[in-house]
């Protein structure tokens, strides 16, 4: 990281003096580089130092073209510093994101391996631990349901509620995840609710409509509704 924003630094430093006319080149640089930020709140594609190199040279670029020079205009060296820190701020947090999406990733296959080997209890700690680190992830709190699902002895007379909360979480970061769907309509039905489940089902047979356990799981919920005494919902 280190490296690239160095060496942008210094050719940014050179750009700075060229006073090109504003255009469509710094048009064209403030879209490229605002797509590029904008893409960074999805996939961290800032932490690539190809992806940098390229985003800090278009950086470089916007900040040279300038349309009018007057007498009360800061210094290039006050604009510099004024677009290094606009720069550096953003690279920063990207950064930080990046090393906590990496530490709960192995967090995350802690849990997995752990969960293997039979240590659910140490799994699901491992997981909490991991949507800590990165909270806007869904794939922890997913775990976190499924765990509680298939070991409800971890969380006693909760572990239905806490499962269904948990996948909630995850459809919330994930709303177009069907493992998150179906986990969320298994817990409700765990929950003795199975209005909300067949809900969750069915839209995640919407979303992956190749999934052959999804729909398997509707009709056995069907089948189950079909045996409840009449006037029960």
């Amino acid at each position: 990281m280190l490296i690239p924003l160095g060496a942008a630094t210094l050719a940014g430093s050179r750009l700075i003096r060229r006073q090109v006319a504003a255009g469509p080149v710094a048009a064209g640089a403030a879209l490229g580089l605002g797509a590029f930020l904008v893409h960074n709140l999805a996939d961290f594609s800032g932490l690539l130092p190809s992806t940098l190199w390229t985003a800090m040279a278009v950086a470089g670029v916007l900040m040279g073209t300038e349309t009018t020079e007057s007498a009360d205009a800061p210094s290039p060296a006050g604009r510099w510093w004024r677009w290094q820190l606009a720069t550096a701020v953003p690279a920063l947090m990207l950064f930080l994101a990046g090393m906590l999406n990496a530490r709960a990733e192995q967090s995350m296959q802690r849990a997995q391996h752990l969960l293997s080997t039979g240590e659910a209890l140490q799994a699901l700690q491992a997981s909490r631990y991991a949507s800590s680190l990165a909270p806007w992830q869904a794939a922890p709190f997913l775990m976190q349901s499924e765990i509680l699902l298939r070991q409800p002895e971890l969380a006693p007379g909760v572990a239905g509620l806490q499962s269904w909360q948990q996948a909630a979480k995850a459809v919330r970061r994930s709303p177009r995840w069907p493992s998150a769907h179906a986990t969320r309509g298994l817990a409700a039905l765990r929950l003795g609710q199975p209005g909300l489940a067949a809900a969750d089902l069915q839209r995640a047979a919407e979303l992956y409509p190749l999934a052959e356990s999804y729909p398997g799981q509707l009709e056995a919920l069907a089948r189950k509704l079909a045996m409840l005494p009449e006037g029960r919902p």
